[in-house]
């Protein structure tokens, strides 16, 4: 299903000479598809634990509880806007694999990678064998579903061993702290001093000998937060936040470093009214020339690609992108 005329981001991917890969969409799940995966999975009765006290009935119940009912229990009420509704052609794109795959050029995207919507509750069901079941019927459905179109640094100093000297209880000075009490407390802080304990009370509290959080990982400087820190991490960014540009900033990082940011689109939820608009926006930040072009790359590109391809070189094997991340890695690995 094109649409008629060319979006702002589908002309903003023309201008680019790299591919654009979203590393965090969103599928949103044809329910009653998953009710059979599950009741394939766990059986028919494990179906209907999910449905009355799984997600299903401990999240959605709240629709079935009167108003007296609602004021009397307190239930958390799940929230009405967390899908796009205005946008019915996004909220079909969200949970037809096929629609979606047809609209990436539109979108602005050459690659997603996705994560699913309800899908993310059942890890953390308490019922181990409803969440066991649930997880793996989730995990059946979005593979069954998607395979067709598979081809797609102050915080150191202040705690690290010298600094906690500046909060060890054995440095404080009793006698002149109190004396402080005793002038500028009045009668208020004056009256219950001697309630002060030697052990129990803040002023007086006892360290721990040896403490010192930063010793597992061998940190004794800045610069080995930063050599851990900016090598290793990468930070998923909504494509409409202009803090993305933080990142680049070398002139306000500590010792002038880049971080890893990733273009991340959140398509499919409902903070993207409009899935053919979250590239462009993303692009404004250069418009604006608050980043490069060369950020850009870095942000929707070769970011995006390293993450992927450092966990798992073949990530991107037999898919669009293939090419030119294999070209990528090649000219890094060549410096």
């Amino acid at each position: 299903m094109a649409s008629p005329q060319t979006s702002k981001s589908a002309a903003v991917r023309a201008r680019l000479n790299h591919p654009v890969i979203d590393s965090d969409g969103h599928t949103v799940e044809f329910f009653p598809a998953v009710l059979d995966y599950l009741k394939q999975i766990g059986g028919a009765k494990i179906a209907e634990r999910y449905q009355s006290g799984g997600f299903g009935g401990s999240f959605f119940g709240w629709y079935r509880l009167s108003p007296e009912e609602r004021r009397d229990r307190r239930p958390t009420r799940p929230p009405w806007w967390a899908l796009p509704t205005k946008n019915t052609l996004d909220r079909a794109t969200a949970t037809l694999p096929k629609l979606l795959y047809e609209r990436l050029d539109d979108i602005g995207l050459d690659f997603t990678v996705l994560y699913p919507t309800l899908g993310l509750f059942p890890p953390h069901f308490e019922d181990e064998e409803l969440r066991r079941a649930a997880c793996r019927a989730f995990n059946a459905f979005h593979a069954d579903l998607f395979r067709e179109y598979a081809d797609l640094i102050g915080h150191w100093e202040k705690r690290n061993s010298q600094g906690l000297e500046n909060y060890n209880p054995a440095n404080l000075n009793r006698e002149l702290l109190l004396d402080l009490y005793r002038c500028y407390g009045g009668k208020t802080v004056e009256e219950k001093l001697e309630q002060l304990s030697q052990e129990g009370d803040l002023p007086f509290s006892s360290r721990e000998d040896g403490v010192d959080d930063w010793a597992p990982c061998r940190i004794e400087r800045g610069e080995d937060i930063r050599d851990l820190f900016v090598p290793n991490f990468y930070f998923g960014c909504e494509a409409d936040d202009p803090m993305n540009a933080w990142a680049f900033n070398r002139k306000v990082n500590p010792f002038g470093v880049q971080l890893k940011a990733i273009f991340s689109s959140d398509i499919g939820h409902w903070d993207v009214p409009d899935m053919t608009e979250v590239v462009e926006e993303a692009h404004e930040l250069v418009e604006e020339r608050v980043i490069t072009e060369e950020d850009f790359r870095d942000f929707v590109f070769t970011n995006p690609a390293t993450l992927w391809t450092d966990m798992n070189p073949d990530f991107f094997k037999g898919t669009v992108v293939e090419g030119q991340v294999n070209k990528l890695l090649g000219q890094k690995n060549n410096r």
